[in-house]
């Protein structure tokens, strides 16, 4: 109680504060922030920033000698992602995937053959193969797509190829399409929305 000697005094320096900042105070500071500590998303993304840019001062794989090459129409023929979804003979669509590793669970299947894998797939009714071609935490590669396109070159209904990758540039689509990819993924945690647009409309 504020009537009790104790209380008094207690009052007493309550009306004596005055206003300001914690910096003002003798001995009283505030604790500067910790640094924010990365997500695996954070850490992959600046990985593959680093490694598309020192892979495009590669001369065969520069984004003209790709776009040079696209323009001879030498990527394999593209379906329709949408459409090939409609086109199951199940009552759903089955997107399969193929996946060597992965950060959460560590390696998975590092020695898959991705092209008989992916014949598996399609044998079993897969309306959409998804390719892990991210080559540091699900050691995926380009390649692994490629062949999962030239082995399912020539069945009936084939499956839509899905390149799942972290795609943040209109390179990295060109790249998708040239080794036969129908489609890519877009994570939209990891662009603005200026760049989603950008790259879902190239």
């Amino acid at each position: 109680s504020i009537l009790t000697q104790y209380g008094r005094k207690m009052f007493r320096n309550f009306l004596e504060l005055t206003a300001g900042t914690w910096d003002n105070k003798q001995g009283a500071a505030v604790a500067a922030p910790a640094d924010k500590k990365l997500s695996i998303l954070d850490k992959i993304y600046a990985h593959r920033k680093n490694a598309v840019d020192e892979q495009k001062k590669i001369p065969a794989l520069r984004p003209e000698a790709l776009q040079a090459a696209y323009d001879l129409n030498i990527a394999p023929p593209q379906l329709s992602f949408p459409d090939r979804l409609r086109q199951s003979d199940y009552p759903l669509s089955l997107m399969a995937e193929i996946k060597r590793a992965s950060p959460s669970k560590g390696i998975i299947s590092a020695d898959v053959c991705a092209p008989a894998q992916a014949r598996e797939y399609a044998k079993a009714g897969a309306s959409v193969i998804s390719v892990l071609t991210e080559p540091e935490w699900f050691k995926g590669t380009i390649d692994d797509l490629r062949a999962v396109r030239q082995s399912l070159e020539g069945l009936p209904n084939r499956p839509a190829v899905l390149r799942k990758e972290f795609v943040f540039e209109e390179y990295q689509i060109l790249e998708a399409r040239l080794a036969g990819a129908d489609t890519v993924l877009l994570i939209v945690k990891m662009l603005d929305i200026e760049l989603l647009t950008r790259l879902y409309h190239y």
